[in-house]
């Protein structure tokens, strides 16, 4: 097995994980549930970031998960693998999003979770050098 198969196999694997959180989500709530991070004007940062185009509820997080397949190509080039990590972390922040449904909060301290904007900005420059 190469290192491409097996960051290949990576990313196939967390994409099956969250098709199916999704999945069921979607069976759960309904594809017009809202969905975003608490406190955030980006509702998913990374994908935002990465394509600028929002995610606002559940119907159109499943359209996003097609564009994190479309960039899984499995070509072995190392463009390609870098392009399926981001794939993988897209998919990461998918699965996240979705402990946050109904105002939830999944996490308690000394866990943080999802950082909201105000606490970026107070983070500032030291966040970044």
């Amino acid at each position: 097995m190469t290192l491409f198969d097996r960051v290949f196999n990576g990313s196939d694997a967390v994409y099956g994980l969250t098709e199916g959180a999704i999945d069921a989500a979607i069976e759960k709530y309904g594809a017009d549930k809202a969905v975003s991070f608490p406190n955030t004007a980006y509702s998913l940062p990374c994908y935002y970031a990465v394509t600028g185009t929002k995610v606002t509820n559940l119907g159109e997080l499943k359209e996003a998960l097609g564009v994190a397949k479309s960039l899984m190509t499995r070509e072995k080039r190392l463009n390609d693998a870098f392009m399926s990590g981001v794939a993988t972390a897209l998919c990461a922040e998918f699965i996240e999003v979705l402990k946050y449904i109904d105002g939830a909060e999944p996490y308690s301290e000394p866990c943080y979770g999802h950082l909201a904007d105000a606490v970026i900005r107070e983070l500032g420059v030291p966040l970044v050098t």
